[in-house]
Formats: C-alpha cells, sequence, structure tokens
C-alpha cells in the first residue's frame, strides 16, 4: 500500500478551507491489518461508529487501514488546534482510496499524518500500546507556529464560516474575509479601519494613561520606576497596596497585584526585571475588575473579572485541586481565551501570603486565591454583568472610544458598583485596549463584530477555458464589484477553485465533455449566507 499526498490551496468537494488530499493505492484484497485496527482506535477512545465520512457509495464504507488511519490523523488534528468545518471526502474503489481531509493548515495535516502512520507501524509490532499524552503535547507544540496566533482570529474564522463568509490566511496575524469590494483584513480584533494613533497611543500603559487623565478621566495613580529603589519610593508615595506592571505589554503578563509591603514589592521586582527593563507603579484601586468592550459605539460585552481561585475539601492539595481545576473544558478549548492555571511566580507569592504551599491541604470550605490578577489568559474567571452596568458607565467607554479614535476597544475600570456611576463610587480606568480579547469560543460576538465590517458580495464571473492556466481579476481589491477569473481544468484538477464561490460559470469551446463533467465534480459554490453580505 502506497500513500500520495496533494495539497489544494484552492476549494474543492465544497470544503470551505484548504483541502489535504491522502491517496491510498495498491490496497490489498484482504487486509492483513484488520486485526489490529479497531484495537488501535480503542487504544485512543475512538470509534468507527461515531464517524461520518462524507460517502457517495452505495453502501457504507467498510473501515479497513485507510479508514482507520484517517479517523486517528483526525483525532490528532482536532487536538493540535485545527479545525475543519465539513465531513472529510472518500472516493474508494477496490484498489484505491482518496481522502480530502479540510484544514486551517495543510502542515498540521502532513505532519500528524506521519505521525499517525508510525505510530501504527509501532502499534502492530507490540511498541506503542496507544496514543500518548505525551505524543499530542509534542505535536501540538510543535505545529502551532502553523496556526492563526491567539483566540480572536480563529474564532472570527469560525464565525465567518458559519455565514459562509469566505477567508484566507495571509499570515499568522492578518485574516482577509471576503473577496473584491467586500473583503476586510483584520489582525485579531484590530481592524483595517482603525486609528494608527489611537492604537499606538493605547499600547503604551503611561501614554494612555496620562492621555486620559489629560482628558479629564479618572485614572489609577501612575509613576514609571527603572530601579529598586524608585520603585520603592513611589509605593510609600501612594501607600501599599500597589501594583507592578511592564510599561508595554498584554494579557496580564508580568504583573503582580496586591503588592501589600516593601519586601513584596521587592520580590515582585526582582522577578520582573528578570524580563521587562520599562516598568510602572500603580496604586491598587479598592474594587472589582471590570473589562467592557464596544465595537463601532455598540457594548459587546460587559464581564466582571475574578482572580482564580479553588475552594478546599479537606482532602486534596492545593496541587490536586489546580489539576481538577484546570480540567474545565472552556480552559481546554484551543480557541478560548479562558487559559489554564499555571504555576508560576505570581501564585507561589499569592500562596505564601495566604500562608499555604502547593502541598498542604486546605480545609473543607477555604478559598484560596492562586493569582493577584483576573486576566483569563492568566487563568482568571469572569461573570456577564451587561445587563447591570450604569448608563453612565456606559457612555464613559464610548466617550473613551472617541477620545483614542477606536472602533473596537476594550476599557478596563475598576469599581467597587459598576451599577453605580463612575463618578459617585470612585472608579478608576485601569487601562484601554485596541486589541481586546472579545469573548468565550462558541460565542455569537464575532459575527457580532464581523458583520460590522463585511459589506455585500461581490459578483464572481468564471471562464473555464484551456487558453489560460489560471488568471484573476485582483481578487482582494477593494475597488472591485465584479471579479473574473479564467482557469483550466488541470488548475481545478492540481488546485481547486481559487474562490469558495461564483456568481456565474462558462465553459469555454475548447473544453471537453470529459473536462467539463470532471470541473462540475470538484467544485461547488458556497455563496453568502447572510442576505446583506
Amino acid at each position: 500500500m502506497k500513500i500520495n499526498i496533494n495539497i489544494y490551496s484552492g476549494y474543492i468537494h465544497g470544503a470551505l478551507q484548504p483541502t489535504v488530499k491522502v491517496h491510498f493505492l495498491e490496497l490489498p484484497i484482504i487486509d492483513a491489518n484488520i486485526q489490529y485496527l479497531r484495537l488501535f482506535l480503542e487504544s485512543l477512545n475512538l470509534s468507527v461508529e461515531n464517524f461520518e465520512f462524507d460517502y457517495a457509495g452505495e453502501d457504507h464504507p467498510s473501515y479497513n487501514t485507510p479508514e482507520i488511519l484517517i479517523i486517528a490523523l483526525d483525532f490528532l488534528n482536532h487536538n493540535c488546534g485545527d479545525s475543519r468545518f465539513t465531513k472529510i471526502k472518500l472516493l474508494k474503489n477496490d484498489r484505491e482510496a482518496s481522502f480530502f481531509i479540510p484544514t486551517i493548515s495543510p502542515e498540521i495535516v502532513m505532519s500528524n499524518l506521519k505521525s499517525i502512520v508510525e505510530l501504527f507501524d509501532k502499534f502492530k509490532n507490540g511498541k506503542a500500546p496507544s496514543l500518548t499524552t505525551d505524543l499530542i503535547l509534542h505535536q501540538k507544540k510543535k505545529l502551532s507556529r502553523f496556526l492563526p496566533l491567539g483566540t480572536n482570529n480563529m474564532n472570527f474564522i469560525k464565525a465567518a464560516v458559519s455565514q459562509h463568509i469566505p477567508y484566507k490566511i495571509i499570515d499568522r496575524s492578518h485574516i482577509i474575509y471576503g473577496y473584491g469590494s467586500s473583503s476586510v483584513i483584520l489582525n485579531s480584533s484590530l481592524t483595517e479601519h482603525e486609528s494608527v494613533t489611537g492604537v499606538s497611543l493605547a499600547k503604551s500603559k503611561v501614554v494612555s494613561n496620562r492621555f486620559l487623565q489629560m482628558s479629564g478621566l479618572p485614572v489609577t495613580r501612575q509613576a514609571q520606576v527603572e530601579t529598586l529603589e524608585a520603585a520603592k519610593l513611589i509605593a510609600d508615595k501612594f501607600g501599599y497596596p500597589v501594583v507592578l506592571k511592564p510599561e508595554a505589554e498584554e494579557q496580564g503578563r508580568g504583573i503582580f497585584a496586591n503588592i501589600i509591603d516593601s519586601l513584596d514589592l521587592e520580590l515582585c521586582y526582582n522577578h520582573t526585571k528578570e524580563k521587562y527593563d520599562k516598568m510602572i507603579i500603580e496604586k491598587q484601586i479598592i474594587g472589582d475588575h471590570y473589562r467592557i468592550d464596544f465595537a463601532d459605539g455598540s457594548l459587546i460585552k460587559a464581564v466582571r473579572r475574578r482572580p482564580p481561585h479553588v475552594i478546599g475539601d479537606g482532602l486534596k492539595s492545593i496541587d490536586e485541586l489546580i489539576s481538577a481545576l484546570n480540567l474545565d473544558p472552556e480552559r481546554l478549548d484551543p480557541n478560548s481565551s479562558k487559559n489554564i492555571v499555571e504555576i508560576d511566580n505570581d501564585l507561589i507569592r499569592c500562596l505564601r501570603n495566604q500562608r499555604i504551599t502547593l502541598t498542604d491541604i486546605p480545609t473543607s470550605g477555604r478559598k484560596i486565591y492562586l493569582k493577584s490578577i483576573s486576566n483569563l489568559s492568566r487563568g482568571g474567571d469572569q461573570v456577564h454583568v451587561e445587563n447591570f452596568i450604569h448608563e453612565e458607565n456606559l457612555e464613559l467607554c464610548k466617550a473613551i472610544s472617541r477620545i483614542f479614535r477606536l472602533k473596537i476597544i476594550g476599557v478596563d475600570i475598576i469599581s467597587p458598583d459598576i451599577s453605580v456611576p463612575w463618578h459617585q463610587n470612585g472608579a478608576k480606568i485601569c487601562e484601554v485596549n485596541a486589541q481586546p480579547q472579545l469573548g468565550r469560543s462558541g460565542t455569537d460576538v464575532y459575527w457580532r463584530v464581523l458583520h460590522k465590517y463585511i459589506r455585500p458580495a461581490c459578483q464572481i464571473y468564471v471562464q473555464i477555458t484551456n487558453k489560460y492556466e489560471a488568471k484573476t481579476t485582483y481578487l482582494f481589491d477593494v475597488e472591485k464589484h465584479i471579479i473574473f477569473i479564467e482557469l483550466s481544468p488541470k488548475s481545478i484538477s492540481e488546485n481547486g477553485m481559487p474562490t469558495q464561490y461564483y456568481d456565474y460559470m462558462e465553459f469555454s469551446d475548447d473544453i471537453t465533455e470529459q473536462e467539463k463533467k470532471m470541473v462540475e465534480s470538484l467544485v461547488q459554490s458556497k455563496k453568502p449566507k447572510h442576505p446583506q453580505v
């Protein structure tokens, strides 16, 4: 049995993304591996009964070596963060089997296929009884460089696909949605329509704090520090507790909050200085941490963030309670901004301040805080408060959006009670984010944002001819309301269609009936669902 690989950068067999064709040749009449196949799947906790191919045969496909390997491959792809949005197409006869696997990244499929084939060979020889966690973690780490960065990008892709909006990955940061005049480029939640000046202002915590203060808005007291001695002087001036954070960092990285005295400050400063040169000290404000996200003046979400914590049961150690907490499916979802709780300097420090260690067993009902900060990316949690936020606090955030000239913005507010106007309870603006993480994976948040920037779909005319191998009129030119594509049957069979949909397709006189049938069997037009796009 031989295996050939072909990568379709375009669209084929109704897939909404690139496709990898895995072609098994010279299939044996009797599969000598059949005795190992189901055992191999069982070792992966998989079942053929729960898997469905897109198969056009009259009978249900038999599950021999090729099918089992592809099911295992799909399992590994998923665990490495890959997503496919349609079924795997199967074409099969007595001697050949072709699988068309939709993927975010063909590189992930090819690497995992090699690992699965090697694993199966070892399994047959009794050397690898299961697909170990170590292999999954190894592949996941190795292949993460082929996936879009962050959680926003993948969630925007999923939102687009749910509406049949075409997308193309330019690089790990930049994704383009739609074609021609309807196209828009996003970098996470940063759109092509944002003010470069506003983004630059928001990037620096010092500059944004100064700008907010100049605008007459309530901010936390803040000062830049370059030495430990300066940090201690500022902390004494502000009064403990204080917060130490890098001047230009995101997602809560490098932040130590609730610093209670000079010894605690020295410990935190030394940890931070190892990685960051420029740091700031802030006076810690009493209250809860709220994140409020807006897009074009419309509220996207408002949440109260909470530091991660565990509740003692009198049986498990802190370390065991953290392990249980990290089994939360949302924390394990690669497209969720809510991460697992990692054991780091801030966690060890928080436990020390509560006079407890990782190996201690807290009494039943005792609440143990694991971090000093509440960012989801650092393991925090959140509660939605859209129905409780006071209108004046919403207006404050809208004003900040206008002041920074930003369409999409995340505003962090420290407030004792978000249902009370900011000017009545001492609430302060903590940070302004020009590229906020917008929400939990699977919500409609991403479509509501993307919908604001996708314009009516342009028309696409396709002519199939042998005159040109492939000729396209500026696929992403925003001034093009009509796109013309000329390409050959050979180009389609090797690369797929360059666009996900077309409005009109014509066949030139030089196309044979056989070529026409081949093209029609390979391509399907999947037009955007939403009437406004």
